[in-house]
């Protein structure tokens, strides 16, 4: 039987309380005790004897609140429960791979070339700190992040390839559809059980049609539409 001998930081488990209260991971990893999840040896284990290799996607948002531990002075939940993320990344040896974020701060502006580089560089600095200094942040010590300083990236690569691309061909018709769904939605003009029908009305006279889309709306226009459908209201 293989065995496997790993060293966490200290107070880990408080650790995986926040992790846990937290719920950002969206995963499909099979972990059989209720918080293996979040336990270093499944993933090290598999890592080391079944040449596995894992990857953590980052959101914006955590990306955000990750760089905010050292950009911001005031300290908020949100950026301890980032900094846990970290931790757990670091001590799993999951790569965390931050391009989904960069490019949706760029959001094709480069504009906003600049400040996307100056995240990414702190994200390196955060990703390669001593991970008993992020364990300390993570845990309520305000002072342990201090001294990080921005990781040293060369800029004018990193920039001209994330600003090779245009947006996606469709993307802003997509998204004037999904706006007309939700316009229809909150129209008290139109009876709930003909708002799927006037939106279909539009969609083949007014605009183009969309699979995704209508799929989109039916459900949303249905009787069980999913929780949080439309971001904001």
């Amino acid at each position: 039987m293989n065995e496997l001998l790993i060293t966490l930081p200290d107070n880990y488990d408080k650790i995986v309380e926040r992790l846990l209260r937290a719920d950002w991971l969206i995963h499909n990893f099979r972990a059989k005790e209720p918080n293996g999840l979040y336990n270093p040896a499944n993933y090290l284990y598999n890592v080391e004897f079944h040449n596995a290799e894992y990857r953590a996607l980052l959101d914006l948002n955590v990306l955000q609140y990750a760089v905010n531990c050292v950009k911001k002075d005031a300290m908020r939940d949100l950026y301890r429960d980032a900094c846990a993320v970290l931790v757990f990344c670091r001590a799993a040896e999951i790569q965390i791979e931050p391009a989904l974020s960069i490019y949706e701060r760029i959001n094709y502006n480069a504009e906003n070339l600049e400040e996307a580089l100056d995240e990414l560089a702190l994200l390196r600095s955060l990703d390669n700190a001593d991970v008993e200094q992020l364990a300390r942040y993570a845990l309520g010590d305000k002072q342990a992040l201090r001294d990080i300083e921005p990781a040293e990236i060369d800029r004018k690569t990193l920039g001209a390839k994330l600003t090779e691309y245009r947006r996606l061909t469709h993307w802003d018709s997509i998204y004037l559809l999904v706006l007309a769904a939700v316009s229809t939605y909150w129209n008290n003009k139109v009876q709930p059980q003909r708002k799927l029908e006037r939106y279909l009305d539009w969609v083949v006279r007014e605009f183009r049609i969309s699979l995704p889309c209508i799929v989109y709306a039916v459900r949303l226009f249905g009787h069980n539409p999913l929780s949080n459908m439309m971001k904001f209201r």
